[in-house]
């Protein structure tokens, strides 16, 4: 029984004194198909990341600028989703207003640019 309350302290050492980071994705999961194919891929992503923002807001629907990118690759995001390009891109006269609004409707839902006093933090909020 000595040995099991020397592991009771020794665990509860580790839980004091040890901090484990969060698991990072790995990228050779991201994509699909041979190594050269994932090289590939994952020198798109960092050809992409010389024109995103890279400040990370979220806007888009992705948790990051890298996360767009990948997804962008993968042809599960386009490059307009994110609003600053898209702005960018209304600037030079490659995306039309009204196309624009539509990409944020799609991305945060078609009545959330609306006026809502009574949303979370707003005036009435809890009313």
């Amino acid at each position: 029984m000595i040995y099991a309350a020397d592991n009771f302290e020794a665990l509860s050492y580790l839980r004091q004194h040890i901090t484990i980071r969060p698991v990072q994705p790995n990228p050779k999961r991201l994509y699909e198909g041979t190594i050269d194919e994932m090289l590939k891929k994952m020198e798109q992503v960092r050809k992409l990341m010389c024109y995103l923002p890279g400040i990370d807001c979220g806007a888009c629907g992705s948790p990051n600028c890298q996360s767009l990118a990948e997804d962008i690759v993968r042809h599960e995001a386009q490059f307009s989703d994110c609003v600053f390009m898209q702005r960018n891109m209304e600037k030079h006269g490659k995306l039309d207003q009204e196309h624009a609004f539509r990409i944020v409707e799609k991305t945060w839902g078609k009545d959330r640019l609306n006026k809502d006093c009574y949303k979370k933090g707003a005036k009435y909020e809890g009313l």
